[in-house]
């Protein structure tokens, strides 16, 4: 789960990198594009990005509530599990 403010989502060298966090607290972590047993990544915040090449690289996204697009997001996913998805 991510949070917190300049929510960050990208494709770098290979990885998918995503950062979040609140001020001093933030963190950064790296998942290899084969064999991360990352199921969904729920985000949960209003700022931030989602690259489109790290898009592409996941099955399934799910942003949480505080976008203001859930519903959307909602069935994106759902679109993106059936076979003509």
């Amino acid at each position: 789960m991510l949070f917190g403010y300049g929510i960050k989502v990208r494709m770098q060298g290979g990885h998918l990198e995503v950062e979040d966090g609140i001020g001093p607290e933030r963190r950064r972590l790296r998942f290899a594009r084969v064999g991360h047993g990352l199921k969904r990544l729920v985000i949960i915040g209003s700022d931030g990005f989602i690259s489109l090449a790290a898009l592409q690289s996941q099955n399934r996204l799910i942003v949480g509530p505080g976008v203001g697009e859930g519903a959307f997001c909602r069935r994106y996913t759902l679109t993106r599990q059936t076979t003509t998805g």
